[in-house]
């Protein structure tokens, strides 16, 4: 799915935003679909966006908020934990960073992810994830 800009004089008033149609924001690859944006404005005042993309995570940034570059595959599917233990999930969804270190806002804490679990992909069992 491409991702549009919208743009807005008051983000509260729904009737004041304007959709720009007339181009993605980005290229995807071939075959690369996205859902579940998340976007963060790091210490330097740029624009990062994340998103869910089948079996990884995907990456994006800006400058400014309206030119946006496709910056790849963010994570994957393959977990490590601290007992060592790895764990390759069936699904990792609904991504978003958690901002936890109050002297510097910025820095990325941890991501959390819906992640659904099981060889057969039928199951619909899941729980967040927090790496």
């Amino acid at each position: 799915m491409p991702v549009y800009l919208v743009t807005a004089v008051d983000w509260k008033n729904a009737s004041s935003y304007v959709y720009h149609l007339e181009q993605p924001l980005f290229q995807l690859p071939p075959k690369v679909a996205i859902e579940d944006g998340s976007v963060y404005l790091d210490a330097k005042g740029r624009f990062h966006a994340i998103f869910h993309s089948g079996l990884n995570g995907i990456q994006t940034y800006s400058a400014d908020g309206t030119n946006w570059t496709f910056g790849g595959t963010a994570w994957d599917n393959d977990v490590a934990f601290l007992n060592g233990q790895n764990y390759s999930f069936h699904r990792r969804e609904r991504p978003h960073f958690v901002f936890g270190d109050a002297s510097n806002p910025h820095r990325i804490t941890a991501l959390t992810t819906a992640v659904t679990y099981g060889d057969d992909g039928m199951s619909d069992a899941c729980y967040t994830l927090l790496q």
